[in-house]
């Protein structure tokens, strides 16, 4: 079964690959502060990018608005998934 999102922590060559092999979503997370990690996670293939520390509210929050984002081109690839306390189902 393939996951609906990845969640990936700052590796830029991970999401290289994964992106060359798949098109799964990938949420890019990092702890850096310099604004060019955030443009590097994107150029590289992530979907969104959350830096940390972050409230748990807006992660949920981005990986809602992630599964709403229909995958392969098919709009029913996200239905019936949630996401809830932590836990992408």
């Amino acid at each position: 079964m393939t996951p609906a999102i990845l969640i990936i922590d700052g590796d830029l060559q991970t999401r290289r690959v994964l992106r060359s092999a798949s098109d799964v979503r990938v949420l890019a997370m990092s702890s850096e502060i310099a604004g060019s990690d955030e443009v590097n996670a994107l150029d590289s293939g992530a979907n969104d990018y959350i830096r940390k520390p972050f409230r748990e509210a807006e992660l949920l929050a981005r990986l809602r608005a992630a599964l709403r984002i229909p995958s392969h081109g098919d709009p029913q690839a996200a239905a019936g998934q949630r996401v809830g306390r932590g836990i992408c189902r």
